[in-house]
This record gives structure tokens, C-alpha cells and sequence, in this order.
């Protein structure tokens, strides 16, 4: 349910008077939940790669923020580890030479 345009009142009215059966949890689980937002965004990416005619080469990693940067698999450390290299290489004072182990604990 959207509520855009001019039925925007009567719908919010009504969202109001029936929120018992919306299950607004329920829905975000299904629909926005990280896996599916991170699933989503890859394969728009890799359809836009695609489209322009250059190679996907792999999926972006899952990750955290607790409250820092960290990664969902524990094997994205190791994969990453040559980017987060490159990236502490290219622009030290953003990425210092350790963060990725920061990020590990």
C-alpha cells in the first residue's frame, strides 16, 4: 500500500483504522530485509554491468555496522583482503593501514 496522490488521505485513514491486519513486521522482513535489499542491489548492478558490456565479477559483500564496519561472512576478510589493501594503499587517511582487522574484532 502506497500513499501517494490523491486517494493518499483515504488510504492513510484507512491503514489507520485496520493497522491490526497490515502486519507492517511481517512485510518488512519480506520486503526489505537486508539479505533481500543486498540481493536486489546486485542484480540490478549486475545488470547494469551487463548492459554496458563489462564484467560482474562478484556479488557485493554482506555487511555490518555494530557501530562499526564489519563483514556478515567471515570469509569476505579473507576474499577482501587484497581491495582493502588497494583501498588503504590509494587513500591512507580514509582507510588506515589495519582497518580491516578493526573491523574483525
Amino acid at each position: 500500500m502506497t500513499f501517494r496522490g490523491a486517494d493518499a488521505p483515504d488510504r492513510l485513514a484507512w491503514a489507520l483504522e485496520h493497522g491490526e491486519v497490515l502486519r507492517p513486521r511481517e512485510w518488512a522482513a519480506a520486503n526489505i530485509a537486508a539479505g533481500l535489499t543486498l540481493d536486489r542491489l546486485n542484480e540490478h548492478l549486475r545488470r547494469a554491468s551487463e548492459e554496458e558490456g563489462l564484467p560482474w565479477t562478484t556479488d557485493l559483500a554482506p555487511m555490518c555496522y555494530r557501530p562499526y564496519l564489519s563483514f556478515a561472512d567471515e570469509a569476505d576478510y579473507e576474499r577482501l583482503g587484497p581491495a582493502a589493501e588497494e583501498l588503504s594503499r590509494r587513500w591512507p587517511d580514509v582507510f588506515g593501514d589495519d582497518w580491516m582487522q578493526k573491523a574483525r574484532r
